[in-house]
């Protein structure tokens, strides 16, 4: 009998040390757990904030493509060549459109319109003696707005 409660006082001591094993040991992991959490969410923002970067630096390079196209469209006309004109003034409305699918609410409306002004401006093309240049002036001022 004596010796069946040694081995239960044996037992107890040894479930006591290892419980203080493991919460000694699980009070080391907590600080460690707490930075990697503090880490993780760090990365998290910094990455959203690349992202949002990154989608902005993209606009403007499509936004800068669509200017190319409008300003070649421009000395198209004033060289009477309005086929290229035309298929230029067909580029620029494009990539604005493009731009305008990835583009936040605001902005989207804004280049919708523009989209639009250059869609009238093609079909001024058309006409004899076409009165596009300040219709294409004026889009390159609205694109270098939305630019700035």
């Amino acid at each position: 009998m004596f010796g069946i409660v040694r081995l239960f006082v044996g037992l107890a001591f040894l479930t006591i040390i290892f419980g203080f094993g493991y919460l000694w040991g699980s009070q080391k992991t907590f600080p460690v757990q707490t930075a990697l959490s503090g880490m993780r969410s760090e990365l998290t923002s910094k990455i959203e904030q690349l992202e949002h970067s990154l989608r902005r630096t993209r606009i403007r390079m499509e936004l800068f493509n669509a200017r190319n196209h409008l300003v070649a469209a421009q000395t198209a006309i004033r060289e009477r060549n309005y086929g290229e004109g035309r298929l230029e003034l067909l580029n620029a409305r494009n990539a604005v459109i493009k731009v305008a699918e990835s583009a936040d609410e605001p902005q989207k409306k804004e280049l919708v319109q523009l989209a639009e002004r250059v869609r009238a401006i093609q079909e001024r093309i058309d006409r004899p003696n076409p009165p596009s240049k300040a219709g294409i002036e004026e889009a390159i001022r609205r694109m270098d707005q939305l630019l700035s």
